[in-house]
């Protein structure tokens, strides 16, 4: 099997630090699904909103 230094998953150095580069960014992964089931889009929909409104505002003063 043909394998680069980026998917080298052995016991070498190499396989060790990429591995736990996959362990930190499947974790990360997860704490990203996690803050979403908490709160779904609740930040982004927020903003627009508030975007849209400061729009609306800027429209009417001119």
């Amino acid at each position: 099997m043909f394998q680069t230094t980026e998917t080298d998953f052995s016991s070498s150095a190499v396989g060790k630090l990429n591995r736990d580069r996959v362990h930190l960014l499947i974790n990360i992964y997860d704490a990203c699904l996690e803050f979403e089931l908490k709160d779904p889009l609740g930040c982004g929909v927020t903003h627009i909103n508030s975007n849209n409104n400061l729009q609306s505002q800027f429209t009417n003063q001119k």
